[in-house]
């Protein structure tokens, strides 16, 4: 590798942790509530939450209309789109999605709160109980 490609890369992984760090130990308060929600129920149904308690940052990102959100286990961080600010049970279900990853390492496609597509507000919140009940009985079956 030569003396111009350490540089170039070096830079970009100083770019790549200081924006990952930037917001080290930031929790939305509206976020927050969700994670104590899925918390709670996950624990009600005697499931294991462990790997949640490392998570530093839940909070709300610039990111493309195209993604929904995005976890990283090594920054300990899941960020919601900004764009779904207003829109709480979609920001529900990406929350529960992206915690589906980090927590449980849950694939796309494993049930429908998983599935790499985002869905309308209004199928969030018709069919809420449902998508729940359906992520519950996957991560008991786990």
């Amino acid at each position: 590798m030569n003396r111009l490609s350490v540089i170039i890369v070096g830079l970009a992984l100083a770019a790549l942790t200081a924006f990952y760090l930037s917001d080290e130990g930031t929790i939305d308060s509206e976020l927050n509530q969700e994670y104590v929600y899925w918390a709670q129920i996950m624990t009600d149904n005697g499931i294991d939450i462990s790997r949640s308690e490392s998570l530093r940052v839940l909070n709300y990102a610039e990111m493309g209309a195209d993604m929904a959100g995005r976890s990283n286990k090594f920054s300990n961080l899941i960020y919601v789109n900004a764009l779904e600010k207003g829109n709480p049970m979609t920001v529900r279900a990406i929350v529960w999605h992206e915690l589906g990853h980090y927590t449980f390492d849950l694939e796309h496609g494993e049930c429908r709160l998983m599935d790499a597509e985002r869905h309308t507000h209004e199928y969030y919140a018709e069919n809420w109980r449902n998508l729940e009940t359906e992520y519950i009985s996957l991560l008991l079956q786990k």
